[in-house]
């Protein structure tokens, strides 16, 4: 009895190992979740001279993989002012960009480069200075998406902010709505768009139209309803910026041409070359071979393999921080050396330049040039008023997050608790937000 009942157990854990393998072939949207962290809120204050307006949209970045990005797409009408009856009453020269909420740490500004005003609801943006806090995400032409090609609309849809009077702008805050190209290409005032059945609607404006590896075929720009964001939604065809990217010679990546079936095949196409997907067999009946327990042995392996390495690496990053030490002795103040320690700054797009500075005594570094003596352009993404300070030791320095909105953070990722010192080491280094604005320690 207690060997067919491990038979009966063996058999489900199979039947549910292949029923979760399926599901998660069939319906792999991780890329698609993943495109998020390319994607802002944009939003402007302007008057008509009668009235105070508020106009919100959204965005996203594009760029080069593993870079710091600063160019932005979004759709023309995101940043053109207009009164309470549509009528444009002039145009922005530049925008906030919220990365987290609508305040002086997490909103920075960036310029309107370029507003088409032939037909394209198009425009391009620039952050003032490069940041690592979004992402680029990887363009592709409309051209290549076929009619019934699952697509996902994201963006911040005004429908979708809570009542709380903030505007929660995380990665994790991106709405995405879900659907099919009904049409190809729809024309409107002579400009291509992708016609899709996606919910869209007020606030969606700008963003990102992905297909299922999380590449922009399109920027969600109207629907037939704007009321409530029903019935169809059209995208500009992305082809128009990637025109214009390549003429100014701006950085950007192209995924690989390709088309997305609703039977969930990848199907790569080059030019002047036409393929067609493999047939689909017929379903083969499940038998427990012998190679299905050898599989199942092999996962049992693996997952013991991996079990063991976080297992350990939890252990070495521990002992590491041990060693390392992570707080100052209560009580005890070490002498500084003579002449005093220096950090120096380091990072992708630091804007400070690698210049290095004196730490004498205890020295705070953020934006505000009234308390700080390492100030940071007023627009650093990231940065906030007063961010950390900075005190010299002996063998180093303490750092202590000030309570800033994006953390202070160890050369090895751990984000530092608000007011808590920490003593880093001559020769090892921290960062400010992101890597784009660290120091080394001397």
């Amino acid at each position: 009895m207690k060997s067919i009942r491990k038979w009966i157990g063996l058999i489900l854990i199979l039947a549910l190992a292949l029923s979760l393998t399926l599901t998660s072939a069939s319906a792999d949207t991780t890329k698609v979740v993943d495109a998020r962290g390319g994607v802002v809120r944009i939003a402007f204050a302007y008057s008509d001279g009668t009235d105070d307006y508020v106009k919100k949209g959204s965005g996203f970045f594009v760029g080069t993989e593993g870079n710091a990005v600063e160019f932005i797409l979004t759709n023309a009408h995101v940043v053109t002012a207009t009164d309470e009856e549509g009528n444009i009453i002039g145009y922005a020269n530049e925008v906030n960009i919220v990365f987290e909420d609508v305040d002086a740490d997490s909103t920075v500004t960036a310029k309107v480069l370029k507003i088409f005003d032939d037909g394209l609801d198009l425009a391009i943006l620039r952050l003032e200075a490069p940041t690592t806090l979004r992402k680029q995400l990887p363009l592709r032409s409309a051209e290549s998406a076929a009619i019934m090609t699952p697509i996902y609309a994201l963006g911040f849809p005004g429908i979708a902010d809570d009542s709380s009077g903030y505007l929660p702008s995380t990665e994790d805050d991106v709405t995405i709505t879900e659907g099919k190209i009904t049409k190809e290409q729809y024309q409107y005032q002579g400009t291509n768009y992708l016609q899709v059945d996606a919910a869209i609607s007020g606030g969606n404006s700008g963003g990102p139209l992905v297909d299922e590896s999380g590449a922009v075929i399109g920027i969600n720009s109207m629907v037939n309803d704007p009321k409530n964001g029903t019935g169809l939604g059209y995208a500009l065809y992305i082809d128009y910026a990637i025109d214009y990217f390549n003429t100014m010679g701006y950085p950007y990546t192209l995924a690989p041409d390709v088309l997305t079936t609703s039977d969930q095949s990848v199907i790569s196409a080059s030019p002047g070359v036409t393929t067609e997907p493999a047939p689909i067999p017929d379903p083969v009946p499940l038998k427990l071979g012998w190679y299905v327990y050898v599989a199942i042995g092999v996962a049992v392996v693996a997952v013991a393999a991996v079990a063991y390495l976080l297992i350990d690496k939890k252990k070495r990053q521990q002992s590491a921080s041990a060693e390392m030490g992570d707080t100052v002795p209560v009580g005890k103040t070490p002498e500084a050396p003579r002449g005093g320690r220096q950090i120096t700054s380091i990072g992708q797009t630091n804007v400070l330049g690698g210049k290095t500075f004196s730490v004498s005594g205890k020295i705070t570094i953020g934006r505000d040039p009234a308390t700080c003596y390492i100030v940071f352009p007023a627009k650093t993404p990231g940065i906030s008023g007063k961010h950390c300070s900075v005190q010299e030791l002996a063998q180093g320095v303490v750092v202590t997050d000030l309570g800033s909105t994006y953390g202070t953070y160890l050369e090895n990722g751990t984000k530092m608790e608000p007011n808590k010192p920490y003593t880093i080491l001559g020769g090892e280094a921290f960062f400010l937000a992101s890597k784009d604005n660290g120091f080394r320690v001397k």
